[in-house]
């Protein structure tokens, strides 16, 4: 991975910030976590959401991360626009669909 590749720090941090969530070591706060009247009302429900969710998360970063290995990223002085497009799409979509499906996990709990 180059320097050019903007995104990598951002999906590491995600990756580490995941983590905790997925082994179940983040107790109900209204801080850190995924933290909705649902999860925070029963300590049950927000183990198994923020356990879900950080699989979610961490399965995202890993994928942004490699994606970022392998979308060629325009250089600084380029004007490609649609590589950048790309790149965020191809970065970024997975963290968004993680959300979305922990969303909709939750609802179903």
């Amino acid at each position: 991975m180059t320097p050019q590749q903007p995104f990598l720090i951002p999906s590491i941090i995600m990756l580490v910030v995941a983590i905790p969530l997925a082994l179940g070591l983040v107790p109900p706060n209204r801080v850190y976590g995924v933290r909705t009247r649902k999860t925070l009302s029963d300590p049950e429900i927000w183990r198994r959401a923020n356990s879900f969710g950080g699989c979610a998360l961490g399965l995202a970063s890993l994928i942004s991360i490699f994606a970022g290995r392998y979308v060629p990223y325009p250089p600084a002085h380029s004007a490609d626009v649609a590589a950048l497009v790309v790149h965020l799409a191809v970065c970024f979509g997975p963290v968004l669909l993680a959300l979305a499906l922990t969303g909709l996990y939750i609802r179903r709990l």
